[in-house]
C-alpha cells in the first residue's frame, strides 16, 4: 500500500514538474518570437515646444516586431530635449524622432535664452555698419544709433548697453555655421525699448 502511494505521489510530481516545465517552454518560446521590449510614451499630454522630463515618460509593453524605425524607444534621447512645433503629444503617445527637437537644431531655441520683460529683436545686416559674423551668441554689445538732424548734421550716440546676443542667422534663418555669412542677429531687449528701435 506503501508502495502504491509512493508510486501515485511522484508519478503526479513528475507530471507536475512536466506541465510547469512545457509552460515554461511556451511562455518563453511565445515571449521570444514576440520580442516583447519596454518603450516610453508620453505620460501626459505635452504641449509645443515642452522641455521633456523623466515625469513626461512611462513605458508600455510592445512587441518589437511592430516598432517603427523612427519610434524613439531609448529614454537618453527625449530627456531635455523639446517637443517640435509640429503639434502636441497626447497622453500615451510614442516618442517620433520627428516630434522632438534637440536645443541646438531648434530655429526658435533663442526664445529660450529671454529674460522675463525681454523679446527677441532681430537687428538685419543691411541696418548695421559692422560684420555681423564677426559676433558669438551670448556675447554682450553696445547698440549705437545715428540720427541726421539736416543736411550736414548728424548726432552718434550710445542707444543701449551690454544686450546679449541670443542668436546668429544665415539668409535661410538657420544658426549661423562655418564660413557663411550672417545675415542677421537676434538680441535680447527689454520690452520698454523695443518701440525706440523700430
Amino acid at each position: 500500500m506503501k508502495n502504491k502511494i509512493l508510486i501515485v505521489v511522484f508519478t503526479c510530481s513528475v507530471f507536475i514538474l512536466i506541465c510547469i516545465g512545457i509552460n515554461f517552454y511556451i511562455n518563453y518560446q511565445v515571449k521570444v518570437k514576440i520580442d516583447i521590449i519596454q518603450v516610453p510614451v508620453a505620460a501626459d499630454d505635452l504641449k509645443i515646444r515642452h522641455k521633456i522630463t523623466i515625469d513626461d515618460i512611462r513605458y508600455v509593453d510592445i512587441s518589437a516586431n511592430f516598432i517603427d524605425e523612427n519610434i524613439i524607444v531609448d529614454e537618453q534621447l527625449l530627456i531635455d530635449n523639446y517637443v517640435s512645433n509640429e503639434g502636441v503629444l497626447f497622453n500615451g503617445s510614442f516618442f517620433y524622432s520627428s516630434s522632438i527637437d534637440n536645443f541646438t537644431e531648434m530655429n526658435d531655441n533663442h526664445n529660450f535664452l529671454l529674460e522675463d520683460d525681454q523679446i527677441a529683436f532681430s537687428l538685419l545686416e543691411n541696418q548695421t555698419d559692422v560684420i555681423l559674423s564677426n559676433f558669438q551668441v551670448n556675447q554682450y554689445v553696445d547698440i549705437y544709433i545715428s540720427i541726421r538732424i539736416d543736411q550736414s548734421n548728424m548726432i552718434n550716440d550710445l542707444f543701449l548697453e551690454n544686450v546679449k546676443i541670443i542668436g546668429i542667422k544665415d539668409h535661410n534663418g538657420n544658426d549661423l555655421t562655418g564660413d557663411l555669412s550672417a545675415f542677421s542677429i537676434i538680441l535680447a531687449i527689454d520690452k520698454q525699448y523695443v518701440s525706440l528701435l523700430k
